[in-house]
């Protein structure tokens, strides 16, 4: 068994929590533990036993006082914010059932827009259809009666603003069209007349126009030209515009017998809506999503100065419009048309309606004017558009292209699909709507609705905290109740306190003190003897808080063993001779400096720093948390101070003087188990204890200033780490007390250079992937860039 004199003798046991002056053999050189062992507070002043009495009586009822004070803060706090989360919640929830009310209408007024309006097209499909078996004829020899009024009603009741028909008209049928449209195109004076006489109609109406009862149709330069025979896409049809609303009065006007397949940018929504038979909304042509794109805001304007003929000037002309196209399929015998998969073959798409409507339509009117900032996002993924209205009550503001809801609402989101709403409105019997099915496939759109701050700011009020300030105040008043009273009693506490100590006075004037503590101790044991149960104060008495750091500590020890740690001692060198020439000022500006970097770099690398004691800088790896590459780490950790050092030094010379560029780091390495731990006490601390401490220092002590000096434990490690080559014996033999002469090492990250044979941009594992970062790390290595 070795004994403690035994111990020092082999190696003198060291602690990083010991102080010690530096010489300038460095910090390890005096770096020893006292053999008296640490005493912490060895002794404490005695006081007297009436003191002792009065000072416990006192700590006792000023504790239980804390506690009573603190129940009562505790106690307001926590029902002051309780009731302030309970009525919050109130009106959140008040707030979210408003907010689903209004997104209810919102949907089922959507719902209810699109039905009105694709049911007045609905309606007068029937009526084309109907027109045939009145007037005997069929497709496209049908003309609507009274269309001028017709138009306005239907507009009026789609919301639309343009509106018109175009019929299927096959190259053996043009002839006869054209002779059956100069026979019949009465209804453009109609509708002119109709027009003039509504003041709703705020177009200019026509006045001069090129009757024409040849299809026409543009040619490539854009000039009006005949269209001899169908376009490609056109199913061997030409598709004359027929009848259609309103008319204005433009250059070249043609009312009629245009071929529409020439609107290129109509055409995939047209192909669709009559291969689908389903009514189809095209996508917006006016929707700016890119702020930066001036190709699209002209022609955006440009549109914009075209359709303000047909809105009202409080309303803004460039916000989003669609074109609705709904197929005219011959058949007048069922009041819903069959338009599954199966049955497609079987009806027969004669042309097609068309009409323009602006997507504020859809919103306006439907919520009251105390529902305000529910914030729409219309999209369409397929088509690549999104656009934003607000809604305040029963107007429609549009916030512009993009997604322009608050995100912070995200988890209120609520959405659903056009299609899919008027299905849910067939369902609940709230659509009359029997005409075709809106497809759910082509350009599709979902709308999403959020809240804003708008619609939450009328549910939040003061309430919450006027009620939350109001029961904290009561707290507050029965607190100052409770103090009010607690200084009376210490009042009077005070007063038996100083007949206390006057008591006692009297009793050790006329005893030696060793009696007087005996009588005190013999009376206190009778009071105990004497009572059933024990006060919590006399318990508090009857315990030894005054025992000295000799007395054994009933906790645990806090202390641990580690087996595999590598232990650093980094000491400046020349250190003691520039500090005697220098301010206080200077000394604290270049250690900062120095350390403060090292303890980045020791962050870094996850090194642990113990302590500085004095010029010496000690740091450990493998605690507190073990690491496989313990010593790897702190010889790359040592590299990185000693060349961070190097750099300061430059800069601080032109502050404390070129001297400084003399110093060097002497850095000592030695690894094995230490024993950690806190030795409680007076300023207490984590402290490493054991003769890998002792190795370290010694290993510093006896090093090279500006070279990492390790021992042969060290070594071994990195040896079977793969990095055996960073090693350069030491030629001197190095005297350890206890050991005799054992060899030492240095770590020279330069011979990797030699050792390390593939090419630079060919690291093939783990191990060549480190030399790689070591020799980039280091400036003076010479990195090898062939095999």
């Amino acid at each position: 068994m070795t004994t403690t004199k035994d111990y020092h003798d082999e190696l003198p046991t060291r602690s990083a929590g010991a102080s010690g002056a530096e010489d300038s053999e460095g910090c390890g050189s005096d770096y020893v533990d006292d053999e008296s062992g640490h005493l912490g507070n060895a002794t404490a002043l005695e006081e007297k036993p009436a003191q002792k009495i009065a000072q416990k009586e006192s700590d006792q009822v000023w504790y239980l006082r804390l506690v009573l004070l603190m129940v009562l803060v505790v106690a307001a706090l926590t029902t002051s914010l309780l009731l302030y989360f309970l009525l919050r919640a109130d009106e959140q929830e008040d707030f979210e059932k408003q907010y689903y009310s209004d997104v209810n209408k919102i949907l089922e007024g959507i719902a209810s827009s699109i039905d009105n309006s694709l049911g007045a097209i609905d309606a007068y499909v029937s009526k084309m259809v109907a027109q045939q078996s009145v007037t005997n004829s069929s497709f496209p020899f049908v003309t609507v009666p009274g269309f001028g009024v017709q138009a306005a009603k239907l507009m009026k009741l789609s919301g639309a603003y343009q509106f018109g028909t175009a019929l299927f008209v096959t190259p053996e049928q043009r002839d006869p069209w054209q002779k059956y449209a100069s026979e019949n195109d009465q209804w453009v004076e109609e509708t002119i007349q109709v027009q003039d006489k509504n003041e709703e109609w705020l177009s200019a109406t026509l006045r001069n126009y090129n009757a024409s009862y040849e299809l026409i149709g543009i040619t490539a330069e854009m000039e009006l030209g005949v269209a001899d025979d169908p376009l490609p896409y056109s199913n061997n049809t030409y598709a004359a515009l027929w009848q259609n609303a309103p008319l204005l009065e433009e250059q070249s006007f043609i009312p009629y017998n245009y071929d529409v397949w020439i609107s290129v940018d109509a055409v995939p929504d047209i192909l669709e809506s009559i291969h689908s038979q389903r009514v189809i909304i095209a996508k917006s042509p006016n929707i700016l999503m890119d702020p930066d794109d001036a190709e699209m805001a002209i022609y955006i304007e440009e549109l914009a100065e075209k359709n303000k003929h047909f809105v009202s000037p409080d309303q803004d002309p460039t916000e989003p419009i669609t074109a609705i196209t709904y197929p005219i399929i011959d058949s007048f015998d069922s009041v819903r048309i069959d338009v599954s998969p199966e049955n497609l073959i079987h009806n027969t798409v004669v042309g097609f309606l068309f009409f323009t409507i602006y997507f504020r339509e859809l919103f306006i009117n439907i919520l009251p004017d105390n529902s305000i900032g529910l914030v729409v996002v219309v999209e369409a993924p397929d088509c690549n558009e999104t656009f934003t209205y607000r809604l305040d009550g029963p107007e429609a503001i549009y916030l512009g292209g993009g997604d322009h809801h608050d995100p912070s609402y995200d988890y209120l989101e609520q959405s659903a699909q056009f299609a899919e709403m008027m299905e849910t409105a067939k369902s609940q019997g709230s659509s009359s709507y029997t005409g075709l099915p809106l497809s759910d496939t082509y350009c599709a759109r979902n709308v999403r609705i959020y809240p804003s701050k708008a619609t939450e700011d009328p549910h939040t009020t003061n309430k919450p905290v006027i009620i939350a300030v109001l029961t904290a105040l009561i707290f507050v008043f029965t607190s100052l109740i409770f103090l009010l009273f607690d200084w009376r009693v210490r009042v009077r506490q005070t007063k038996v306190n100083n007949r206390a100590v006057a008591s006692t006075a009297i009793v050790t004037s006329l005893f030696p003190e060793q009696v007087a503590q005996q009588l005190y101790q013999e009376r206190e044991e009778t009071i105990q003897h004497k009572k059933a149960k024990e006060t919590n104060l006399d318990s508090f008495l009857q315990e030894d808080h005054y025992h000295g750091s000799t007395a054994v500590k009933s906790s645990k020890p806090i202390a641990s063993r580690y087996d595999h740690t590598s232990i650093l001692f980094m000491d400046l060198s020349g250190f003691t001779f520039w500090s005697a020439q220098r301010g206080p000022e200077d000394v604290f500006l270049m250690l900062e400096t120095f350390y403060g970097a090292i303890d980045e770099i020791a962050k870094k690398r996850g090194v642990f720093k113990v302590e500085t004691i004095g010029d010496c800088y000690v740091a450990v790896t493998g605690i507190p948390d073990a690491m496989e590459d313990h010593a790897a780490t702190l010889c790359r950790f040592a590299r990185d101070s000693v060349n961070k050092m190097n750099e300061l030094k430059v800069q601080l010379a032109e502050t404390v003087g070129p001297d400084i560029l003399d110093l060097q780091f002497r850095v000592g390495i030695h690894s094995g188990s230490c024993i950690a731990g806190v030795l409680r006490g007076e300023k207490g601390r984590f402290q490493l204890f054991g003769n890998t401490m002792n190795f370290a220092a010694r290993m510093e002590s006896t090093g090279v200033p500006g070279r990492i000096h390790v021992s042969e434990a060290t070594a071994e490690e990195l040896r079977s780490k793969g990095k055996g080559h960073w090693l350069e014996p030491r030629e001197d033999l190095v005297h350890a007390k206890g050991l005799g002469e054992i060899q030492t090492y240095f770590v020279d990250f330069k011979n990797a250079k030699s050792i390390v044979s593939c090419s630079v941009s060919n690291w093939s594992n783990d191990r060549d992937q480190e030399d790689r970062k070591d020799l980039e790390d280091d400036d003076g290595a010479e990195k090898r860039v062939s095999c």
